[in-house]
């Protein structure tokens, strides 16, 4: 106990700017959970100390959380913000505030073990991260010292971390004290409770909603009722009083009256210029002094708002307007104002967002376009109004050439004839926002200005002829990757360029092309040989594009960009990782709408061709092409030793390419890159270290075989218990005999179809083994009839998602 309270004394007496933070304490959160201090696993959490921003696991943490420890019922810790990035200095600013703007933190956990009796106690945790959080769910996590404090400050910092504060009597008095619209009671005094009282869910009494003032008695953990609070619009105060008694209130309240305001007016006479101050409307009086026709002072008079007359008389008073002008909602905006010599409500603000890939080419037009007007000034601002140096940065224009620009600040114009404008950068997550501003007089100049740039860019855009990704890299050619080192069968290989061939020729106007198979098959080789071979845009779409923007946006900038550009080959890889309903659509009408892809070539590749939709898959006109790329075959196989593993021994060669059955083409380049270094190493020939390359790929497979055969047995063991469950009740009522006949005839269907399955596979396995090598008619045709194993991989992977998915949504339900 004393080693615990020098750790608590020497947490808060840090004064040299570090903060103490409460991460989470045993009291009851938001959701009615409680965390067990106790409880808490903090092993791998110390070893990845994350200060995350509101839960967001898809952004880089905001800084790190030291000195995490267990003090009484309470995780306490030093939060420690870093400078990388502006939402990292933002947060620290808003904690470090006088006052404090954020002051709260919450934990993201995984719950390990719960209470037997209550679900909503748990026992115990591992901790993943802590979030600095706008409200917390636990309302005690809070920040509890800072820079320095006073030793009553102190004291009560030291009693809240070890979990003894007693809240003064006057705040929990506040607490129980009628509102302006709510009567209020109290069942007990407040001095009785230990920690600060708070408003729970509403209850009803006959169809009357009240609300419920909670709070823990000293020497008590279980929340006790203290008060009511009763809507005034509902319970009259002799009703709420009544009720009070009933339930042995201490003492009842009623509502606040709110004296009701009374507008006034500043009155000037026309005349003799006499003012006076009236709760009548200007026009409605005479002056007192000679009788003259009076109207609004140019001024209000301290401490009262000037009214604006109604345009019409018959209307009611609540069109009344304030005229009185309020302060700007920002330093940055009274500069605007200032700068354009106007009010704030003239200020005319035209913004357009920069996509990444065309930052260089706009931020070039910007520049062009506004090199004819006089640089008064460049100013840059934080959101607190404090001013910054102006931010630059170097941006590609396309793979050659560069240019520097500004991309944080604002630019200050003067424009012979216009007046002046403003130019003002801001980086977002997935481009550059860029506002011309002007007053409102200005307006339609502002416009054509804008006109002026996006003309610009159509005109010039530097992305013409270059391969990027839609992130906005530029791709550089990669090293061997033509179309001798694609090794497939020679009808598929000439399906696959003759659209190319077209497209060099000016002769065709668009063309959508589907590439399936398994992984390392060369689906994704083949996008790069054709980046490379053909002098054309090209676009690489991936699952990373989406990390910042939804896939719906990042799809119709591509298709946008790629019209733009054309000729363009839009490459869109992996479409299985986010293809969902309203993407589906957004393909199809991209693929045949209203407008014409001319000169665009659109590939998608897929590892589960049978997942889409045939909408999407077999409809004319959106494919003219599905190639489905198969695992090589003995003679393909045996290409591609001697493409990348030279001469082999002939006494080895027949015996790899035996064992090599079913391996893909990424399986073979790994196997011929492995043995090269065993060769090196070992001082021994290519045909010895393949064969023993092999064995470690075939002991991966085996592996891989192996998780699979355990994932099947794990469906078969959660079906078995799931007819145990659904046969016992089904929302509380027994099934009839019909129904758990028909489950248990379901599930034995499914093994029956699983083994089934299994032998058919088994048996052509060996029909191929022993096959192998022979010509067999229509084998290499493009519309071959799909091999039967692969018919069966495809059937049980689509039983075993069904039921992982039904699995997964009864155990949600629960």
């Amino acid at each position: 106990m004393e080693e615990e309270k020098k750790l608590i004394e020497a947490l808060v007496e840090k004064k040299d700017g570090k903060l103490m933070a409460v991460a989470s304490t045993e009291t009851e959160d938001r959701q009615g959970d409680v965390i067990m201090a106790s409880g808490w696993d903090l092993r791998k959490f110390k070893q990845n100390p994350v200060l995350q921003f509101a839960h967001k696991y898809n952004e880089p943490p905001i800084g790190i959380a030291k000195n995490i420890k267990i003090v009484g019922k309470t995780l306490v810790f030093e939060p420690v913000f870093h400078e990388f990035t502006q939402l990292a200095k933002e947060v620290k600013a808003m904690f470090e505030s006088v006052p404090a703007i954020m002051r709260a933190f919450s934990v993201g956990f995984i719950p390990t073990k719960l209470n037997d009796k209550d679900n909503h106690i748990i026992e115990k945790a591992e901790l993943l991260e802590i979030s600095a959080v706008p409200v917390p769910a636990n309302a005690e996590a809070l920040i509890v010292a800072a820079k320095s404090f006073t030793d009553k400050q102190e004291k009560k910092v030291c009693e809240w971390v070890k979990g003894e504060m007693v809240c003064d009597k006057e705040e929990m008095e506040i607490a129980i004290k009628p509102y302006p619209n709510e009567h209020s009671c109290r069942l007990r005094i407040p001095g009785d409770f230990k920690t600060g009282s708070f408003r729970r869910t509403t209850r009803t009494s006959d169809g009357k909603k009240y609300g419920v003032i909670m709070g823990r008695l000293k020497g008590e953990t279980t929340m006790t009722e203290q008060g009511y609070r009763y809507p005034k619009d509902i319970w009259t105060a002799s009703l709420a009083k009544s009720h009070c008694k009933a339930h042995k209130g201490i003492k009842f309240e009623p509502a606040i009256e709110k004296a009701e305001e009374k507008q006034t007016f500043n009155c000037e006479c026309l005349d003799c210029g006499h003012k006076i101050e009236t709760e009548e409307h200007c026009k409605d009086i005479k002056c007192p002094e000679c009788g003259g026709e009076m109207r609004r002072a140019e001024r209000p008079g301290p401490g009262k708002k000037e009214i604006k007359m109604r345009w019409n008389k018959a209307l009611s008073k609540s069109f009344d307007v304030a005229e009185s002008e309020n302060g700007t909602t920002s330093f940055e905006y009274d500069m605007f104002g200032k700068f354009l010599d106007c009010k704030i409500g003239k200020i005319y603000q035209n913004s357009y967002l920069i996509p990444s890939p065309l930052l260089g080419t706009y931020l070039a037009s910007i520049k062009e376009v506004s090199s004819r007007f006089e640089l008064c000034d460049i100013r840059s601002f934080d959101w607190k109004g404090q001013e910054q140096p102006p931010v630059y940065e170097v941006m590609k224009l396309n793979s050659k050439k560069s240019d520097d620009f500004l991309i944080e600040g604002t630019l200050l114009y003067k424009v012979e004839g216009v007046n002046k404008l403003m130019i003002k950068f801001e980086p977002t997550w997935f481009g550059l926002n860029v506002s011309l501003i002007t007053t409102t007089e200005e307006k339609t100049w502002n416009k054509e200005l804008f006109t002026e740039v996006h003309n610009w860019v159509n005109e010039n855009n530097f992305l013409k002829g270059e391969k990027f990704a839609l992130s906005g890299e530029f791709l550089e050619k990669a090293s061997g990757e033509n179309w001798d080192s694609l090794i497939f069968d020679e009808k598929i290989k000439k399906i696959v360029m003759r659209p190319f061939n077209m497209m060099e020729k000016k002769e065709i106007a668009s063309r959508g092309m589907m590439f399936v198979g398994k992984p390392g098959t060369g689906k994704t080789k083949t996008g790069r040989v054709l980046m490379n071979e053909i002098d054309t845009t090209f676009i690489w779409v991936s699952s990373r594009d989406f990390k910042k923007v939804k896939p719906i946006e990042a799809l119709s900038l591509a298709f946008k960009l790629a019209r733009d550009l054309s000729p363009t080959i839009l490459f869109i890889e992996d479409i299985d990782t986010w293809l969902h309903e309203y993407t589906i659509d957004l393909l199809k009408t991209e693929l045949d709408g209203l407008r014409q892809n001319k000169g665009v070539i659109t590939i998608l590749t897929s590892n589960t061709p049978e997942r889409l939709p045939d909408t999407l898959l077999d409809r004319p006109g959106r494919f003219h092409d599905v190639i489905d790329f198969v695992l090589p075959d003995v003679k393909e196989r045996n290409k591609m030793l001697e493409l990348w593993a030279g001469n082999i021994e002939k006494q080895y060669q027949q015996e790899i390419l035996d064992k090599t059955m079913g391996f893909s083409g990424a399986h073979m380049k790994e196997l011929v890159d492995f043995a090269k270094v065993i060769a090196e190493e070992n001082e021994i020939s290519v045909g010895k270290a393949l064969l023993m390359g092999i064995d470690k790929i075939l002991a991966h497979k085996e592996l891989v075989e192996r998780l699979r055969q355990e994932s099947r047995e794990t469906v078969k063991e959660e079906l078995k218990k799931l007819q145990k469950e659904v046969c016992q009740t089904k929302e509380g009522r027994v099934l009839s005999g019909k129904n758990r006949t028909l489950i248990a005839d379901a599930i034995e269907l499914f093994h029956n179809a699983i083994a089934a399955l299994q032998e058919l596979l088994q048996a052509t396995e060996a029909s191929v083994k022993g096959g192998e090598g022979k010509s067999v008619k229509g084998r290499k045709e493009v519309a071959q009839e799909p091999r039967v194993d692969r018919v069966i991989v495809r059937a049980l992977q689509k039983m075993s998602r069904e039921v992982n998915e039904t699995l997964y949504t009864i155990k949600r339900k629960k």
